[in-house]
């Protein structure tokens, strides 16, 4: 009975092979390969790591200006002012 079925189609016990070409075909009608699939995630992952380097600089420089304002406040400006009578 084996032999009847496979001299009637070839394919008919290659469940893997018909299964994985199924697959190809429906990814090359949707213009896909399957090597070419693109991260669902990484965009995300890409932009989260910008804004958080930004936000990063934004908060050293806001620190160095408070030790700038310390600064001034200890030791008083660090630029001389010079008033003349031409003032």
């Amino acid at each position: 009975e084996y032999e009847k079925i496979v001299a009637a189609d070839p394919t008919a016990f290659k469940f893997d092979e018909v299964y994985d070409d199924i697959h190809k075909q429906k990814e090359k009608a949707k213009g896909e390969t399957v090597g070419e699939k693109k991260s669902k995630y990484i965009d995300a992952l890409l932009a989260s790591s910008r804004r958080r380097e930004f936000e990063y600089e934004k908060a050293k420089e806001k620190l160095v200006q408070q030790e700038q304002l310390e600064e001034e406040k200890q030791f008083g400006k660090a630029t001389e002012v010079f008033v003349t009578g031409a003032y």
